[in-house]
């Protein structure tokens, strides 16, 4: 078989799991079948699919505000490229020295995901602008993508406890950053994954 073919039946199996992301292997190859050609070969792309790391298994959270979460925000961040190549903090807030340089778009980025949430935590209430105490348990981070071709650099995918807890990440945490020149944040009120699920 034709590369092509592979790859045109790899797509048609992401195709279907991004529709039905729960279905069992076996219904999957059945529902393929016609398109592919057979359930044994459309069973043995999505096996191979999975081997390769292509697909994964993953489970989902549907309901956000029965886990307390019920805020989705999408923080866009315009980069202070300059501050980048500045020691001796470079992106990092004043202050924090990480054992690898943010001096990068991919270091602000991990920066962001692993070590900002601890920074943040650190704060006195006093000094927060929420005037309350920040506690990682607060937020969820759910991903920070790096963009081309948009008016902001990066974008920042929070679930909240509380506004007050986004508003205390993104004032006293993001801003806080030598890397972030600045920030704008959107209330996500609906998405069809998570409605129509």
């Amino acid at each position: 078989m034709k590369e092509h073919d592979v790859q045109r039946d790899y797509q048609l199996i992401a195709r279907y799991f991004l529709k039905h992301p729960e279905a069992p292997v076996d219904q999957a190859a059945r529902d393929l079948a016609s398109a592919i050609g057979s359930i044994s070969t459309a069973e043995r792309r999505i096996r191979k699919m999975k081997a390769d790391a292509i697909l994964s298994e993953r489970t989902m959270v549907i309901d956000w505000e029965a886990l307390g979460y019920p805020f989705q925000y999408r923080i866009d961040v315009h980069i202070d490229q300059e501050a980048l190549h500045e020691p001796e903090f470079y992106g990092a807030p004043p202050g924090e020295k990480p054992h690898e340089a943010v001096d990068n778009w991919r270091r602000l980025v991990q920066y962001i995901m692993k070590d900002l949430i601890p920074f943040v935590e650190k704060i006195p209430a006093a000094k927060t602008i929420s005037k309350k105490k920040f506690s990682k348990d607060d937020v969820i981070l759910e991903n920070v993508t790096i963009l081309l071709g948009q008016q902001a650099d990066l974008t920042v995918t929070v679930r909240a406890q509380s506004q007050d807890a986004v508003m205390t990440f993104v004032v006293d945490g993001l801003r806080a950053m030598r890397g972030v020149k600045t920030t704008s944040a959107s209330h996500e009120a609906w998405s069809y994954t998570q409605g129509e699920l």
